[in-house]
């Protein structure tokens, strides 16, 4: 019986020691990605604080853990979103089918998805909502064309005659009318 409760005393220690090196590895490893994200930076935080405490804290630790381990999965899984999007976005650019109005809008998509990764996970999703959207505006159409010049008729030798009588007839009655 003591050989049971002292390797039960032994899984207990390890499970404690084994949460506490996790803790202290994720706060290692995260400390400086969560610069400009206030609620990734709070659970790095509490998971570096939480790695501090004295033996005995196991419950604690353990749901300090847990609870940045969820939180992550969705940051991740929410970052993954933004990122295929993004490309999304990328490859539609390029189309020179688009109207101006969509490159536009396209733009102002990335641009609004790209500053989302500092984020909170609930705004993340917002703005992953609200930018999912396909643009299908068309450009005003083009102006028609101009009508064509009128066709001139070829002169012919009557014409010439023609206006050489008016312009006789004009200049004689400006003389002598």
């Amino acid at each position: 019986m003591k050989v049971l409760l002292f390797l039960f005393f032994l899984t207990v220690v390890k499970t404690e020691e084994f949460i506490t090196m996790r803790l202290n590895d994720i706060a290692e490893k995260y400390r400086h990605q969560s610069w400009g994200n206030g609620e990734f930076s709070t659970w790095v935080e509490r998971v570096f604080y939480a790695g501090r405490k004295p033996k005995g804290n196991k419950e604690e630790k353990k749901n300090v853990l847990q609870g940045f381990l969820q939180f992550d999965t969705q940051r991740q899984y929410l970052e993954d979103k933004i990122t295929d999007r993004i490309n999304e976005i990328e490859s539609l650019l390029p189309n020179r089918q688009l109207s101006q109005i969509c490159v536009t809008d396209y733009q102002a998509q990335k641009s609004r998805l790209q500053r989302a990764y500092k984020f909170s996970n609930s705004e993340k999703q917002r703005i992953i909502d609200a930018n999912s959207k396909h643009c299908t505006a068309q450009d005003a159409p083009p102006p028609p064309p101009p009508p064509p010049p009128p066709v001139q008729e070829k002169k012919t030798e009557v014409h010439y005659i023609y206006e050489k009588a008016n312009t006789y007839n004009y200049w004689y009655w400006w003389w002598w009318g």
